[in-house]
């Protein structure tokens, strides 16, 4: 099937007047006459321009009718994606926009997941360096430290050697918890339910469900029926604390912070206050530098 549109150089939108002015322009570039006075027609032979003058004038005799242009249209509408003329629609090159988008989505994703990963990893050799963990570190390994520091023969070994030994084991030990790190916050380890792409692909599933959230949630508030859940949200914005980090509270304690209702203005501050004055009694001299 031909594409008279492509050959025009037109959309299939265009209006007749647009047609026109469109053939007129090519033919005088490819008009077996006058092709070879045109600029741009240096390198095109008698014979090209002849053909493609031809199609000019058969593209040009079909689109200017009317009745001839919707048969075409109709032609053209009726053959599946893949066997219609490239340009036929929109003279624009066929892509699937889908695959478009995926493929967008899976470079970023890729970017987001080295990108990620690359400052987890910078923050946990850090993490390792940092004089307090090294400590407590060393004092976890002395169990195995001692049982390393004699050589077979029972004699003890150089200071050097144990030094090394010592470096290895902890090293060893700060790799396995290095692991189980909870880092939050821009330095956190990411996870495959936080790429873009993923997250894009759940969207049919998770944003209705959000909407519902939302929904349900000011419902509440405006009946003042508020969940366990609308409670804990709101103490742990107040202690400005992550899901993790709330947690790690004992459970007991957390009942009681939920029981203080921080989320209201006046319980907070006394809260706070709470906070200030058993602070004071377990160590009056820091609070007074302050």
């Amino acid at each position: 099937m031909n594409d008279y549109y492509g050959a025009l150089g037109v959309r299939k939108n265009v209006t007749k007047r647009e047609i026109k002015k469109a053939f007129r322009t090519l033919s005088l570039q490819f008009h077996p006459d006058k092709f070879k006075d045109h600029i741009n027609n240096a390198d095109v032979s008698v014979e090209a321009a002849e053909k493609r003058f031809l199609g000019l004038a058969e593209a040009y005799e079909v689109l200017k009718d009317e009745v001839k242009r919707k048969e075409y249209d109709a032609i053209i509408e009726s053959l599946p994606s893949s066997f219609r003329p490239r340009f036929g629609e929109s003279r624009l090159v066929r892509i699937d926009a889908w695959g478009v988008v995926l493929a967008f989505l899976f470079v970023l994703s890729t970017v987001q997941f080295y990108g990620q990963t690359y400052k987890y990893n910078q923050f946990v050799k850090y993490w390792k360096t940092k004089e307090d963990v090294r400590m407590f570190a060393k004092g976890e390994i002395q169990a195995e430290l001692r049982k390393k520091s004699i050589k077979k023969n029972g004699k003890p070994l150089s200071s050097r050697r144990l030094k090394d030994i010592e470096n290895e084991l902890i090293e060893a030990y700060l790799e396995e918890k290095s692991k189980k790190l909870n880092v939050q916050g821009g330095y956190k380890k990411i996870e495959l339910t936080d790429l873009v792409i993923i997250k894009f692909l759940k969207l049919p599933y998770s944003l209705p469900m959000e909407i519902y959230t939302w929904f349900s949630y000011f419902y509440r508030l405006s009946t003042g029926n508020y969940s366990l859940v609308d409670k804990i949200y709101w103490t742990r914005s107040r202690l400005r604390k992550h899901q993790d980090e709330w947690l790690e509270i004992p459970e007991e304690e957390r009942k009681a912070l939920l029981s203080k209702e921080l989320w209201i203005d006046a319980n907070y501050k006394r809260h706070v206050e709470e906070e200030i004055a058993e602070e004071t009694k377990k160590n009056p001299a820091r609070m007074k530098q302050w």
